[in-house]
């Protein structure tokens, strides 16, 4: 892995050693205080983590809570999940999309090992929802991509005070 200093202005090649044969990580790795997570996309439910300020050449594995291997291209089962950071925290996110509404789940990375669930919600609106980040001061706010043809688009939602933000109108209580 090449590594650019932004202090020094050089590219440094870091070899690392891994448990798993990478051929491709997501295009979406997460930095929190120089750890960078990055998710296999050849080994489902699974997160590579390397601290670049340590002198390990090991990436450390980090195993998704209650992942799936299910993928479906229709509203119905469709589980799709996210890395994040908020609060100083690695943060998964996941949305289970269901006939009666969406299901979202966020989860903590609290020492590189464990995963605590933090908030389990059954959203009452129709439609299909994918997370997409939090907030990166308040945990209490995620960031939700509306799938549903023609009015793809951003909503927010407040997990404490159940209101979810849509640009175009706004719900409030209850999901």
């Amino acid at each position: 892995m090449f590594v650019y200093s932004s202090e020094t202005g050089i590219w440094t090649l870091k070899i690392l050693q891994c448990p798993y044969l990478i051929t491709k990580l997501g295009a979406s790795a997460k930095n929190l205080n120089g750890t960078i997570y990055c998710v296999i996309l050849n080994v489902p439910g699974v997160v590579v983590a390397h601290d670049f300020y340590s002198e390990s050449d090991q990436f450390m594995v980090v195993h998704l809570p209650e992942h799936s291997n299910h993928s479906s291209s229709n509203n119905n089962g469709v589980v799709n999940g996210v890395l994040t950071t908020s609060g100083g925290f690695l943060m998964y996110m996941k949305s289970l999309v269901q006939e009666r509404g969406t299901v979202l789940k966020v989860w903590r990375l609290n020492n590189d090992e464990s995963w605590q669930l933090l908030c389990e919600n059954g959203l009452s609106i129709s439609g299909s929802f994918v997370p997409i980040a939090m907030h990166p001061f308040d945990s209490d706010t995620v960031y939700l991509w509306h799938q549903q043809s023609p009015s793809r688009h951003l909503v927010s939602c407040n997990l404490r005070t159940e209101t979810l933000i849509d640009p175009a109108r706004e719900y409030h209580g209850g999901f």
